[in-house]
């Protein structure tokens, strides 16, 4: 490891003060050999003091290493501190982005008007609030699979559609599959007409919607 510099310590000066002006010339000129090709000195009448300083030389440099792997390893630690800090930060960035992606998705999935009476369903950005909430506590999947089975059992009963906020709020249990078949379950349902409500099939609840041409009948669901 390569230094631009070493040290000479006053403390050294009274080893060497009993030499001559040219002694000590020429162990400076030692030293600087030393220092700069790895050339130890030769000369006998100085050799002694060239090793005095070559063991400090040797003692400084192994301090010398020693901080700069103790720098480089601060330096490693900062360095990891600061990208496991940026990888959080980005990661954080990305979970609000699929978190963002998957409200949109909640949000379109649900339609704007009603698939039978085409009202509208009063979506606004305040429901986009409260699905944010319900992702806490369910997942994307099941609440679009939820919205996706309501909408079409409002279609299939011809039943309005709730307001996408009480929709939220009420989110309906989706049935589990049953080996009765729809059209043979008994439901109920009411002919607002005359006041009436019946019960009966899946089938006679359509004739009646069909007898009063789609109007003022209303599904109530099925019969337990």
């Amino acid at each position: 490891m390569t230094k631009e510099s070493f040290l000479i310590y006053k403390s050294f000066y009274e080893p060497i003060k009993a030499l001559s002006d040219e002694q000590i010339g020429r162990l400076f000129r030692s030293l600087f050999d030393y220092q700069i090709s790895n050339t130890d000195c030769r000369d006998p009448d100085i050799l002694m003091a060239f090793l005095f300083f070559k063991n400090q030389f040797v003692l400084d440099e192994r301090k010398y290493v020693e901080k700069c792997e103790k720098n480089r390893a601060n330096a490693s630690g900062r360095k990891r501190t600061v990208t496991s800090a940026a990888d959080k930060e980005k990661e954080k960035d990305n979970d609000n982005e699929k978190e963002k992606e998957n409200i949109e998705e909640i949000y379109n999935s649900y339609p704007t008007r009603c698939v039978v009476g085409g009202r509208s369903t009063g979506k606004s950005a305040k429901t986009k609030d409260k699905i944010k909430t319900l992702l806490k506590t369910i997942t994307p999947e099941k609440l679009i699979d939820t919205i996706k089975w309501y909408v079409e059992d409002c279609k299939k009963t011809n039943t309005y559609m709730m307001n996408f906020s009480t929709f939220l709020n009420n989110i309906p249990d989706v049935p589990e599959q049953q080996t009765t078949s729809t059209e043979d379950k008994e439901c109920k349902w009411e002919c607002q007409a005359i006041g009436l409500y019946r019960t009966g099939t899946y089938q006679q609840y359509l004739a009646d919607v069909k007898r009063n041409n789609n109007q003022e009948v209303k599904f109530l669901g099925y019969v337990e």
